[in-house]
């Protein structure tokens, strides 16, 4: 089954090189399946990681001009030379992955539907005509599936309010009835951890008490607290009696408590296996808080330290060594 992704899921892992990714070229290599990537996405993409190297560069280039001046001696770091040397090796990345792309080009013929789908609010185009990337992307795909006579397909982004029914899980009823008139069955996932969670290997020894048996969550909360002390206090939530108070600065003093929520494997063969766990992350924290004047200067009245929490739901990938199982990194984490 050949798999068609929005930019959302290139950009997620930009050197496609994460636990996922490998998963998701591990599945197209034993299927024989191919990555469907459109021009429009293949542009955008390459677009992003330029953005994000140029302004990656540039921040460390001024880094080293503030450390020059604090009398230090950095070593000399120009963007130019920064974001070239990290392009080429990007490209050569990229480049090793052509192997499972199939590059769909862009098709001129399309645009009167394109522009019909604008004008008439038709999904993918949004509900101000807006979004003809997605429009010529998904029409390109159709049109790539009817001309190779393709009879399914999955389709992995993460753009819920273009793709998705009023549902936000499954493929507008729109877009369905477009596969459906040439006789294509679309499974569609809001995510490539969704994909992989329906395709992962059913092994039935790793169960929760398998995992919390051979996981070490101290160390997972340790890895979790370094991250998130990185975070700007004003993302933390007060307590109800601080009502009117705003947070400034980085959180102090603070604990994650990971609770094991879900577990799914993928197996590339009989001795490598590598373990995607997901967590429910609670943090509590101290941060530093003012409370404006009622006056017309609006000075602050009062500081003080004020308990903040946050939630989370932590994604880790694990592989087993020695009956152990061994934390290969956080692959994503996101607020709940």
């Amino acid at each position: 089954m050949d798999i068609a992704v929005d930019t959302n899921v290139l950009v997620a892992d930009p050197w496609l090189s994460g636990q996922k990714m490998k998963a998701l070229f591990n599945f197209l290599e034993r299927t024989r399946s191919h990555l469907l990537v459109h021009e429009v996405v293949d542009q955008e993409f390459r677009a992003v990681v330029s953005r994000n190297l140029a302004s990656a560069a540039a921040e460390l280039e001024a880094a080293t001009r503030n450390a020059t001046r604090a009398g230090l001696d950095p070593p000399t770091v120009t963007a130019a030379v920064l974001t070239s040397g990290a392009r080429d090796r990007w490209e050569r990345r990229y480049h090793e992955t052509a192997w499972a792309r199939t590059h769909i080009a862009l098709d001129n013929n399309l645009l009167p539907e394109v522009l019909r789908r604008a004008t008439n609010r038709i999904p993918p185009s949004a509900r101000k005509g807006e979004e003809f990337r997605d429009t010529i992307m998904w029409l390109g795909v159709l049109a790539h599936c009817r001309a190779n006579a393709l009879s399914g397909i999955a389709f992995i982004s993460a753009n819920k309010k273009d793709f998705c029914g009023t549902d936000e899980r499954t493929l507008a009823p729109e877009l369905v009835a477009d596969a459906a008139a040439q006789g294509l069955v679309v499974q569609y996932y809001v995510s490539l951890d969704d994909f992989l969670r329906e395709h992962a290997t059913p092994l039935e020894r790793f169960t929760d008490e398998w995992v919390l048996e051979r996981f070490s969550i101290p160390e997972l909360e340790r890895r979790i607290e370094s991250r998130i002390s990185e975070v700007e206090a004003a993302e933390f939530q007060l307590p109800y009696r601080y009502d009117g108070w705003r947070p400034f600065g980085y959180v102090e003093n603070l604990i994650a408590t990971a609770h094991l929520n879900d577990v799914y494997v993928w197996a590339y063969s009989a001795t490598e296996v590598t373990l995607f766990l997901t967590f429910y992350v609670h943090i509590v924290a101290d941060a530093t808080c003012y409370r404006e004047s009622p006056g017309e200067w609006g000075e602050p009245v009062e500081v003080a330290d004020v308990p903040v929490e946050a939630e989370y739901e932590i994604e880790v990938s694990a592989s087993i060594q020695a009956d152990e199982l061994v934390m290969n990194d956080i692959e994503t984490m996101e607020r709940v």
